[in-house]
């Protein structure tokens, strides 16, 4: 379990974690255009080359895909789908892994 990480508290005071150099994968959950923001400023540097991003609520809370086009400047990923095929909560990618961007 060493090579899990777990790092609580909000984002803009408890980012970026001390002696942090990489991440293979990277979860996010921040609901907020603050917190996701942040934590991608901070975190998403730090992700590995072919590292897995999961970025939850992006299809649901607006500051969080906000956030995210922030950031990158576009939407990234692919939609995690519901059982249905019509909603979507989260967008998942690997870093640096070519793939059709979707636009929304």
């Amino acid at each position: 379990m060493h090579h899990v990480r777990i790092v609580s508290g909000w984002f803009h005071q408890s980012l970026p974690p001390r002696g942090l150099r990489s991440i293979s994968m990277l979860r996010l959950d921040g609901d907020t255009f603050n917190g996701t923001y942040e934590a991608l400023r901070w975190l998403y540097p730090l992700v590995m080359d072919g590292g897995i991003v999961y970025l939850d609520d992006v299809g649901s809370f607006k500051g969080a895909h906000a956030a995210m086009t922030g950031y990158f400047g576009h939407s990234m990923g692919t939609r995690i789908l519901e059982d249905d095929g019509h909603y979507y909560e989260a967008l998942w990618w690997r870093k640096g892994i070519v793939q059709e961007w979707l636009s929304f």
